[in-house]
């Protein structure tokens, strides 16, 4: 049987998929990930071995219990490196430009203050991608198009070195590939901006990686000949 399955996500449990931040609160940056039943609210520092966490709540959803085994799912490096990306001057005040921009347009100065403390996570940004319109490109600002920078073929040669360091382990490749990725460049990776980081290579010319190089090898059909008792 073919098609996708029932209830399944290309998430992976523990990818980030919501952040906000409140400066004037005692801890400024709430985060959501997925596959999770309780959100985390941090204050953070920087720190020469990168951002560490210094205060965390852990807050349930709709009731559900705190464990020992919740606790143990909290990652507290993946927290920590995403509230450095999404907790900076730059990032409110472009969520600042966005409120006025909507006040604006709506006429309305009421409404729109969750805007302010909303970021724009990789998650977010795929989803809208997915979601979009047919014919309906990116918005520009001065002429230039907002998103991720053009990857450059040595990042690319980087994504194909991992992949070959990780596919003879077997399991899940595009996980731990993505986990390295985030600790490289200090932010959360899913697995589908690392697939699309694989097809790029492939695609790059010459080929980063080969056509066929993470496909599992078939097994050899088997034919079982019955004899005559």
């Amino acid at each position: 049987m073919s098609g996708t399955k029932r209830n399944y996500s290309p998430r992976r449990a523990g990818e980030v998929v919501g952040v906000e931040v409140d400066a004037d609160a005692e801890r400024p940056v709430t985060i959501t990930c997925h596959d999770h039943a309780h959100t985390y609210e941090i204050a953070w520092r920087d720190t020469a071995d990168g951002p560490v966490i210094t205060d965390l709540r852990v807050t349930s959803v709709d009731g559900v219990p705190i464990t020992s085994d919740a606790l143990r799912r909290v990652n507290t490096a993946r927290l920590a490196r995403t509230a450095a990306t999404h907790d900076t001057a730059e990032a409110a005040d472009s969520a600042r430009k966005l409120r006025q921009t909507l006040d604006a347009a709506t006429g309305a100065t009421d409404g729109h203050e969750w805007i302010e403390q909303f970021r724009f996570t990789d998650g977010v940004i795929d989803a809208m991608i997915r979601h979009a319109p047919p014919g309906v490109a990116p918005p520009t600002s001065g002429g230039r198009r907002v998103g991720r920078p053009r990857l450059s073929r040595q990042f690319l040669a980087q994504v194909a070195a991992w992949v070959r360091e990780e596919a003879p382990k077997g399991g899940n490749v595009y996980e731990r590939v993505a986990d390295r990725a985030a600790s490289a460049l200090g932010r959360d990776v899913s697995t589908e901006t690392v697939k699309g980081w694989v097809r790029r290579c492939k695609k790059a010319e010459p080929p980063l990686l080969g056509r066929d190089e993470l496909r599992k090898p078939r097994k050899p059909t088997t034919y079982r000949q019955e004899t005559d008792r």
